[in-house]
């Protein structure tokens, strides 16, 4: 839990300033910062179903702590180098302006919402994999990691 909660506070101090070095409007960043919460409150529930029923032969919860994880560092990747990426793109200096702003965005929401939807299923991933007397234990050293 502790590198989710480096690249969430990697993401909270530099998405406002990259996104004013890209040219965003002010008025537009509390829009950026809520779509993530928003697309979270409708996935994650489904995500927690598919998590419950799942047969995986990794296991329930370990196919998904995986897939977000990679969408934790596809997210961080693509708001850290969204100007360089439309730019190799883009020929035209206006769409790679607006590329870098997309680019940045979606990597802004992909790792936010990753982040913040990589709790559960490593939360149950632990009361899964622990013993009754262990779980307490855990459970703590989990909320010490994630800075809870």
């Amino acid at each position: 839990m502790f590198g989710v909660e480096f690249c969430y506070a990697l993401e909270m101090a530099l998405v406002t300033p990259i996104l004013l070095h890209l040219g965003v409007p002010e008025e537009y960043y509390t829009f950026i910062w809520f779509i993530s919460p928003v697309l979270g409150f409708l996935v994650q529930p489904i995500l927690g179903s598919w998590s419950d029923r799942c047969t995986a032969r990794w296991g329930r919860r370990r196919p998904f702590i995986l897939a977000l994880s990679v969408g934790i560092l596809v997210g961080l990747a693509l708001m850290m180098n969204g100007e360089d990426i439309a730019n190799a793109t883009f020929s035209n200096s206006r769409a790679a302006t607006y590329g870098a702003i997309v680019l940045t965005i979606v990597g802004n929401v992909m790792l936010d919402f990753c982040a913040d939807s990589s709790d559960s299923p490593s939360r149950a991933y632990l009361l899964d994999s622990c013993g009754q007397d262990d779980q307490d234990r855990g459970l703590s050293l989990h909320a010490l990691m994630g800075g809870e």
